[in-house]
């Protein structure tokens, strides 16, 4: 029987933090396991995808963490309706900077 010896790069945790920086080594497979963003804001994914972008992979898999809520559209819909009525944010604001359910998952379609 053959061998296949397969890297793997697994990352989480990463909360859009712009000083780190994918390895210099060729993987097989990219996994990032959860909490792309601290507060899931559109320009925290846009800097994930940028590190997504940097790593030499063919295959890159992203899990949504508990932080990453706008890819979850019944979640981002509960948090913002909360937040326009209980907290009174306006919808503007709440766009802005969070965009509207599907804009966090058309930034990964776009990306791919």
């Amino acid at each position: 029987m053959a061998e296949i010896k397969t890297r793997f790069l697994i990352l989480s945790d990463t909360h859009a933090t712009k000083s780190i920086s994918a390895p210099d080594v060729p993987v097989d497979v990219a996994i990032h396991c959860g909490d792309l963003t601290e507060e899931s804001k559109l320009d925290e994914f846009r800097t994930t995808l940028s590190l997504l972008r940097t790593i030499n992979a063919p295959l890159k898999l992203v899990i949504a963490g508990n932080h990453d809520f706008t890819l979850d559209t019944p979640t981002f819909e509960t948090k913002a309706a909360y937040s326009r009525e209980k907290l009174g944010i306006s919808p503007s604001l709440i766009a802005k900077e969070y965009g509207h359910p599907g804009s966090a998952q058309q930034l990964f379609t776009l990306a791919a």
